[in-house]
């Protein structure tokens, strides 16, 4: 009855690493770009777990002395019992090696920031966010797209606009990039790229507003380009609920 003992530890292993495979691949911000982070879980992860099962139930059953030593159903709990301890064992070790979003004050960060649109471009408010007027962050290879304030966009003496925005922060990641486009009066479609100077943890100084900043390699056939400046800021629960 050992190999019973083994199928049944194999299958949990499967229905483990699919369950835990999931919310994994959730913390560690994997893309399910075209079904992808599903295919890991289901083709690469579930072999993984069913290959773990029984060679962990196997040596359970070998270590214990067999089935004639304990009986099949006592032998079968700790089989599975010893499973379980493994998978969240290592699932737990997989969590703590994460890259989990930083804090600052024992809390989770946000990013505020200000785009100063030229007096080229279309009026905020005539622009449809996501799809003409959109941004979002770049880190750690995932992006992040970003609320914006078309409707109080506000219109500057020199023609320029200035929309606010909010992004999460996920990562600890050194290389933020925030990016996106806008529509121009003529209809046309201008994109802007902003490499953040901005530390892996934010610190206290970083809730300040930074200055205005320009597009690092901005294309010069573009006359007017789209300036930047941000803060890091607490996300707070929300008060209206």
């Amino acid at each position: 009855m050992a190999w019973l003992i083994c199928l049944v530890c194999g299958i949990a292993g499967v229905c483990l690493a699919w369950f835990l495979g999931d919310w994994l691949t959730g913390v560690y911000r994997m893309s399910n770009m075209e079904g992808g982070r599903g295919f890991f879980v289901v083709f690469a992860l579930g072999p993984l777990g069913l290959l773990g099962g029984v060679v962990v139930s196997a040596l359970t059953v070998w270590r214990l002395g067999g089935v004639s030593a304990m009986g099949y159903f006592k032998l079968q709990g700790i089989a599975l019992a010893v499973v379980l301890a493994v998978a969240l064992g290592a699932a737990g070790v997989a969590y703590v090696l994460a890259d989990h979003p930083p804090r600052l004050d024992g809390q989770p960060l946000v990013l505020d920031f200000e785009l100063r649109l030229p007096d080229t471009s279309k009026p905020p408010d005539q622009q449809q966010y996501p799809s003409e007027l959109r941004a979002w962050l770049s880190e750690a290879g995932a992006s992040e797209g970003s609320r914006l304030d078309n409707a109080h966009a506000q219109h500057q003496a020199d023609g320029s606009f200035v929309v606010a925005g909010r992004v999460a922060l996920l990562s600890h990641s050194t290389g933020r990039s925030l990016m996106g486009d806008f529509l121009l009066a003529d209809g046309q479609s201008q994109g802007f790229t902003f490499v953040l100077p901005l530390a892996g943890a934010p610190a206290a100084a970083d809730k300040e507003w930074s200055p205005w900043i320009a597009e690092q390699g901005h294309d010069p056939a573009v006359p007017k380009s789209v300036q930047l400046r941000y803060r890091v800021a607490p996300l707070l629960p929300r008060t209206d609920q």
